[in-house]
């Protein structure tokens, strides 16, 4: 299982998220959940849309998987310091980022011979 560090890696030796400091250009930036809950650390997301926005390029972020309906996402705005505009994690001094998004619902593979969903 990866860790946040991982993810990150630093810029100085281009590793991790900084590994596109070797691409030319890229567009879009997709963190899937990697944490055993199913989750994204909120730092990650946070240097990620920093990352992308000084790069140009997109950020897709899953919501938290505790999220399984409109109701649950409403209801838990306000415990991950989201507002209408998007999560705390996709903003930058105090804005939200431009170059972030963050849908609802998470998508979901069909159920596999197990009965289990898989999570895209």
């Amino acid at each position: 299982m990866l860790t946040s560090t991982q993810i990150l890696g630093t810029q100085s030796t281009k590793t991790g998220l900084y590994a596109l400091e070797n691409a030319d250009l890229f567009n879009l930036l997709c963190i899937p959940p990697y944490l055993a809950d199913g989750n994204v650390n909120a730092a990650v997301v946070t240097e990620a849309a920093q990352y992308c926005e000084a790069r140009r390029a997109m950020l897709l972020v899953d919501p938290p998987i505790a999220w399984r309906t409109p109701a649950d996402a409403i209801a838990g705005l306000g415990a991950v310091g989201m507002r209408d505009f998007g999560w705390r994690g996709l903003r930058r001094s105090g804005k939200p980022s431009g170059t972030a998004m963050q849908y609802h619902p998470p998508a979901w593979l069909p159920a596999t011979e197990r009965g289990q969903r898989t999570h895209v």
